[in-house]
C-alpha cells in the first residue's frame, strides 16, 4: 500500500495544517495558503478540496461550524 499523508517520508505538511488549511476563510488563495505552511499554492488547493490529504478528517469543532 502507499504511503499517504503524515507516514510520506517527502510530506511537507501535517494533519493540523491541513485543518487550518481546509478551515481557512474563502478570501485567502491557495498560494497564500501554500506560503503560510511552505507549500505551492497547488499543493495547498490539492489539501483543501481533497485530492491529497482524504483521510484527515475535520476534528469536532470544525464540523459544527
Amino acid at each position: 500500500m502507499a504511503q499517504v499523508g503524515i507516514s510520506h517520508a517527502s510530506r511537507k505538511l501535517t494533519a493540523e495544517a491541513v485543518r487550518a488549511i481546509r478551515a481557512a476563510p474563502a478570501e485567502l488563495t491557495n498560494k497564500q495558503l501554500g506560503a503560510q505552511h511552505g507549500v505551492s499554492g497547488v499543493a495547498a488547493w490539492k489539501a483543501r478540496t481533497r485530492v491529497t490529504w482524504k483521510h484527515v478528517d475535520p476534528l469536532p469543532q470544525e464540523e459544527a461550524a
